[in-house]
């Protein structure tokens, strides 16, 4: 066979399998599903920014002390 008959075979219209519009129409309708590994780098980022945000609460806190023991 040559390219041109490859070609041609390859990209001739075919006709989809039985129930095919129905389960593209039931997967168009269903919420996307969320991967898991974006699921863990959510996970990962609401934790390291929680983190993060307890450790600059508690170094403002050290700073604020030292303001007052300085103040006092």
């Amino acid at each position: 066979m040559d390219l041109e008959q490859e070609l041609h075979s390859a990209l001739s219209r075919k006709d989809p399998p039985p129930g095919f519009a129905e389960r593209v129409e039931a997967a168009a309708e269903r919420p996307p599903r969320q991967s898991a590994s974006a699921r863990w780098l959510a996970l990962a980022a609401s934790v390291v920014l929680l983190v993060g945000s307890v450790a600059y609460r508690r170094h403002q806190g050290e700073i604020a002390k030292q303001h007052l023991m300085t103040a006092i």
